[in-house]
């Protein structure tokens, strides 16, 4: 990996509450990966591609994490190891160079959004009433819940779903946090 810069490291440290210091944050950074760590998805790697470029844009992360960016774009420029279709969303094996340009921030915690406090989750004006009928009416027990959060509630979601750095868990199709 192209060794983090004191600013790089700093900033990590920082937003994962760490006091011992960048040079500690920065050694811990380099143990050996969790087994999940090792394996990756062309759509995985083209989310943190747009996630990190959008958290910096928004000055959310400093531009010196555009170097890190860069190292992203320069693994899905290359081929991923075999046996790898031309599917975004099959899970391959890190190549070990692709590993040494990104896996020290790949799967890291680099920024978590402070959200504002929410007064109410559920929209006051929900109709509960309309969604039972709707449900206990239909045939495949499904029901669309437009409206069912309050919009405070919703951009808070919103604001974590772009900002927080957790998608980790690959699954063939999508990604996720638990």
């Amino acid at each position: 990996f192209p060794p983090l810069d004191a600013e790089e490291v700093a900033f990590i440290a920082h937003r994962n509450g760490q006091s011992a210091g960048a040079e500690a944050y920065r050694q811990s950074l380099s143990a050996w990966p969790r087994l999940k760590d090792l394996f990756v998805t062309v759509s995985k790697l083209v989310h943190d591609v747009d996630q990190l470029s959008y958290l910096v844009m928004k000055g959310k992360l400093p531009h010196c994490f555009l170097r890190i960016v860069k190292a992203f774009i320069s693994v899905i420029d290359e081929p991923l190891s075999a046996p790898f279709d031309a599917s975004m969303d099959n899970v391959a094996l890190f190549h070990p160079s692709d590993f040494e340009n990104i896996g020290l921030i790949y799967n890291t915690l680099v920024y978590m959004p402070v959200l504002p406090a929410v007064d109410r989750v559920v929209n006051a004006n929900f109709d509960f009433a309309l969604a039972r009928q709707q449900y206990y009416g239909s045939s495949n027990a499904l029901v669309v819940m437009d409206g069912f959060l309050s919009p405070k509630a919703l951009d808070a979601l919103l604001q974590f779903s772009l900002e927080a750095t957790v998608w980790f868990d690959l699954k063939k199709g999508y990604f996720g946090a638990y």
